[in-house]
């Protein structure tokens, strides 16, 4: 396992995201954005996120914040609407899997996906386990071709209320494959390979406020939006890399 991080800071596997900026200090994060091009604030209320962004002005630094709303619900809560949707949602001839490692290849192969899909992957090592415990769901046709991922991540919040959630995040399908309600079979395979896990007290998600169809999804799956704390990404290069 990955050794501690300095407090405040989560473990992602893809760049600096922060759950406590107060923790971590606001001179390191922009650091971190100065060497790293991006770094993000998970669940922080606004104020906290305009006074960071104030904080990157004076140091002269444009960074463009990608802003994400923050959905989470109890584990019981998202178990129980789950169930109903993986019944609603019978396997045709496209089959979804959940395990903690499917091996470099197959994980390669989910990264491409993801990649082809706009999203930032984590690394192989954070989605084969290496780093946090992880469940790694893929949906695959019957001719053998990956046409969906999805990934959950346990402990990457080390302190604070978010400690015993699971984070479901980088849902990724096939152009061909939408509107099948895939993506959402992902998610609930995803949430309902949580129960073997008995200290997991909830799950936590974020989307883009204009991706409407990750919001459905996440509602649909018993995950409500946080009215006071979002998730947001500041970028050098402006570019969004996930959504």
């Amino acid at each position: 396992m990955q050794a501690a991080q300095a407090p405040g800071q989560q473990h992602t596997g893809r760049f600096t995201v922060l759950d406590d900026l107060e923790r971590y200090g606001s001179t390191q994060a922009i650091e971190a954005l100065r060497r790293e091009g991006a770094v993000g604030l998970f669940a922080h209320t606004r104020p906290a996120v305009d006074a960071f962004s104030a904080a990157l002005q004076r140091a002269g630094l444009d960074a463009t914040a990608h802003v994400w709303d923050l959905y989470h619900a109890p584990l019981q809560v998202a178990l129980a609407t789950v169930a109903e949707v993986i019944r609603a949602h019978e396997p045709s001839d496209t089959v979804v899997e959940v395990r903690e490692d499917w091996g470099p290849d197959v994980t390669q192969r989910c990264q491409s996906l993801m990649q082809a899909c706009g999203v930032m992957p984590a690394a192989q090592a954070t989605l084969r386990g290496q780093v946090l415990p992880s469940h790694l769901a893929i949906a695959t046709q019957a001719s053998g071709h990956l046409v969906g991922v999805g990934s959950l991540l346990w402990g990457h919040c080390p302190f604070g209320p978010w400690h015993h959630y699971a984070h479901l995040g980088m849902g990724s399908v096939d152009l061909a494959a939408r509107g099948q309600s895939l993506g959402k079979r992902l998610a609930a395979c995803l949430i309902q390979s949580t129960a073997s896990r008995e200290a997991t007290a909830g799950i936590t998600a974020a989307c883009a406020g204009d991706n409407l169809a990750s919001a459905h999804l996440l509602r649909d799956c018993g995950l409500q939006r946080d009215a006071q704390r979002v998730c947001v990404m500041f970028t050098l290069d402006g570019a969004r890399k996930t959504r």
